[in-house]
């Protein structure tokens, strides 16, 4: 599970920090032609996760120096109810410990889930937000629950009302079927967005006003795609790139756009439709096999 954090100073905060999930009245505006248009928002994938080590407070900060507007972090419970901020089910990849966190004692060690239990989870999250001050006026409002299994949707519901959800993952056929109505928002991998299942996922969101983020875009290339088709905000670990391409696009859109072109769906087999079809029921089938299956929310 994932979860956008921002600033929280006591600081007012800007416009764009005042919902969790990004809309097109909250992207960036520029006028091209006689005409108002949006940029996608800025999200650091973990921080500036490219400059920093991910999901530490250097990263975070380093995202919301360079002018970030929202934060990507991934949320695990210690064996003692602490919530933690760290992806991995092991230590190898981020830390200079070994082995897989859930083979580690419970004192003086972390324990680590990947099937974590929801309701122990929503209910310390709970916890955690209600220790900040007016947390429903100045934190809830600016978080959202990024979710990829539908097991924690009914749970969020009860738990956390006041938090807008999203989807997380890379398949619409999956999102569509079991997320639809109970998210306000879809994170979808970027690779699925680009061939035909995806340009129909793209077209629904934008008919029934679903916010759509896309990640983990650090190619200028795919950037400026993911610009093109309109998304609320792109995901990034090089914050700083995508804020000074963002800003090339404001100053001259055209000149910008026209380093993709029509052919773009055909330079990569990632982007091939049926490629990312089957890599979607590959991954859902996995997270079936290893949480639970998926099944529709019973309370709405």
């Amino acid at each position: 599970m994932s979860a956008r954090q921002t600033s929280l100073s006591h600081q007012p905060f800007e416009d764009s920090f005042h919902q969790a999930l990004p809309t097109h009245q909250l992207s960036s505006g520029f006028t091209l032609g006689n005409k108002s248009a949006a940029l996608p928002l800025c999200w650091g994938h973990r921080g500036a996760s490219a400059t920093f080590p991910e999901n530490t407070l250097s990263s975070f900060e380093a995202a919301i120096k360079d002018g970030a507007e929202g934060i990507e972090s991934d949320v695990h419970v210690s064996a003692d109810d602490v919530v933690l901020m760290f992806h991995d089910p092991s230590l190898e990849r981020t830390t200079n410990g070994q082995g897989m966190i859930e083979s580690l004692p419970y004192i003086g060690g972390i324990m680590l889930f990947p099937n974590n239990d929801p309701e122990r989870l929503f209910t310390l999250i709970k916890a955690s937000i209600e220790k900040f001050p007016d947390h429903a006026t100045l934190l809830s409002p600016r978080l959202v629950l990024g979710l990829w299994h539908p097991k924690f949707l009914d749970h969020s519901a009860r738990l956390l009302p006041a938090l807008k959800k999203a989807y997380i993952g890379n398949s619409p056929s999956m999102a569509k079927k079991y997320f639809w109505d109970a998210c306000q928002g879809f994170s979808m991998k970027f690779s699925c967005l680009v061939g035909w299942e995806g340009l129909s996922f793209r077209e629904d969101c934008q008919k029934a006003g679903k916010s759509l983020l896309v990640w983990t875009v650090n190619d200028r290339q795919e950037m400026i795609e993911a610009c093109k088709w309109g998304v609320d905000a792109i995901l990034t670990d090089k914050t700083a790139d995508y804020l000074a391409l963002r800003q090339q696009m404001k100053d001259d859109w055209s000149a910008v756009t026209a380093e993709t072109s029509a052919l773009f769906p055909y330079s990569s087999i990632h982007y091939n439709g049926l490629v990312s079809w089957l890599w979607g029921q590959l991954d859902s089938y996995s997270l079936s096999r290893s949480v639970g299956p998926f099944h529709p929310m019973t309370t709405q």
